[in-house]
């Protein structure tokens, strides 16, 4: 199918298009940026449009999911106006590219920002909107997707509060609990709708290849209170949360926005499982655990990275085996320089040895090729260098007339626990640097690996 996937750059949307390209599906991509900045960051295949000139056909399938990010500055005037058009105007705008070959199937977000607060009531999809600036964006975007109903089978997902390991709501939290400074907001009675990325990634691709229509709350079938949410956050965490945030505190300094943190949601997920949809995460605990896997060792941490190559794993993997090519991938703010290696060319048990610089520290780093089995997979471990532990595992698989490579990096800061608390964010981001640095200058490489 050509299924057509308006913001694909956010949290849900790279999930979806990675899940639908690994499907087999041929991917669109509706965006703001100019075609080659939206590349550099995006690396899945697809045919991309921008919203300044859109023109489309032959489009089976829509999941619209764009809109400005709620949380991403105080609601003035201006900035509520911005929330509401990106996804109003949006879905007015894709109709209109899209009338007289309308899709057998158009998918639209929304959120249970519906149903505003509502204290211990349970809600289901027939409850009536509630009050605030979120219920009647809410209402608004519903409103402007229905436009496709009388052409398209048409679905909306209410999303609850989205839990990821990289990015959205646990981010900031994760940060704010490690430094101590975690707790409940307000009384803690407040009522949290959650769901785990990969049940809503799922549960979309369970609207795409399902005959199913309406609203249907995207939550998983067990809420919690903030309390409870603070708890169970906090001991996952190996921390304490002893820091609650009073509700005028919040409202003072948020403004209207304070709404994120003290609305109650009680949302019920029953009318998606009366459709056979099953939950890989039913519970908070499980669901949490999944996402820092890497608590289970202590200080590891995880990183994973993926990117297609259009070129062949047999021409792709000799540019990986000369060390050297490294310093083109590393951002050269690490002043990355490989110094020697213990052999003419590299092979299981190989040394290498380079200088790096942190936070415009310099110091030396020694790795062993732990595993070299080309063209499909090598590790490289750190025996010397300023992590406690670093294990990258590059891995190189055939796909859709290319290659999908992937790396995994686990990795310990030195002095356990008080290193994790003390630097543990500040190496996160750095990491994810480092691989979107990588990602942007393989896809401006990987021309030179394609065979004429």
């Amino acid at each position: 199918m050509r299924v057509l996937v308006t913001g694909a750059t956010g949290l849900v949307g790279r999930q979806l298009s990675r899940e639908l390209f690994l499907k087999g599906h041929d991917l669109v991509v509706v965006g703001r940026s100019p075609e080659a900045s939206f590349r550099e960051g995006f690396s899945i295949p697809c045919e991309y449009h921008s919203w300044d000139n859109l023109k489309l056909s032959n489009i089976d399938a829509v999941f619209h999911l764009a809109g400005a990010g709620i949380a991403s500055g105080r609601w003035t005037t201006k900035r509520k106006k911005i929330i509401l058009e990106s996804r109003t105007k949006t879905t007015q705008s894709l109709a209109e590219a899209l009338e007289g070959q309308w899709p057998s199937v158009y998918i639209g977000a929304s959120a249970i920002g519906y149903y505003g607060t509502r204290g211990d009531k349970v809600l289901s999809e027939d409850d009536s909107p509630g009050e605030g600036f979120l219920s009647e964006v809410c209402v608004q975007w519903e409103e402007a997707h229905r436009l496709f109903e009388s052409h398209s089978r048409t679905a909306i997902l209410r999303l609850g509060v989205v839990l990821d390991s990289n990015q959205g709501f646990l981010e900031p939290m994760e940060e704010l609990f490690s430094l101590g400074l975690g707790g409940r907001v307000s009384d803690g009675e407040q009522w949290l709708s959650w769901i785990h990325i990969d049940d809503l990634v799922r549960a979309f691709l369970f609207a795409l290849e399902q005959p199913i229509r309406g609203v249907f709350n995207a939550v998983a079938p067990q809420p919690v209170t903030n309390r409870e949410w603070t708890k169970a956050y906090s001991q996952q965490l190996q921390v304490g949360a002893y820091l609650p945030a009073p509700a005028f505190m919040l409202k003072l300094v948020l403004g209207e926005m304070s709404a994120l943190a003290l609305n109650s949601q009680r949302v019920s997920c029953a009318k998606l499982m009366e459709q056979d949809f099953e939950f890989k995460f039913e519970t908070l605990q499980g669901a949490l655990e999944d996402i820092y896997q890497w608590k289970k060792k202590k200080s590891h941490r995880i990183h994973k990275a993926e990117q297609w190559i259009s070129a062949q794993r047999e021409d792709v993997f000799p540019f990986f085996a000369e060390a050297k090519n490294l310093e083109k991938i590393t951002p050269p703010w690490l002043n990355f320089k490989v110094l020697r290696q213990s052999t003419d060319s590299i092979n299981e048990g190989t040394l290498i040895d380079y200088t790096i610089s942190l936070k415009g520290l310099p110091m030396k780093w020694r790795t062993n090729i732990a595993t070299w089995k080309p063209p499909e997979v090598f590790v490289d471990n750190q025996l010397r260098g300023p992590y406690k532990k670093w294990h990258h595992t590059h891995s190189f698989e055939p796909f859709d007339k290319g290659t999908l490579m992937k790396d995994q990096v686990v990795y310990e800061l030195p002095m356990g626990r008080l290193g994790q608390l003390v630097a543990g964010q500040f190496v996160k981001k750095d990491v994810s640097k480092i691989f979107a640095y990588r990602t942007k200058v393989i896809s401006q490489l990987q021309n030179l690996w394609v065979k004429s």
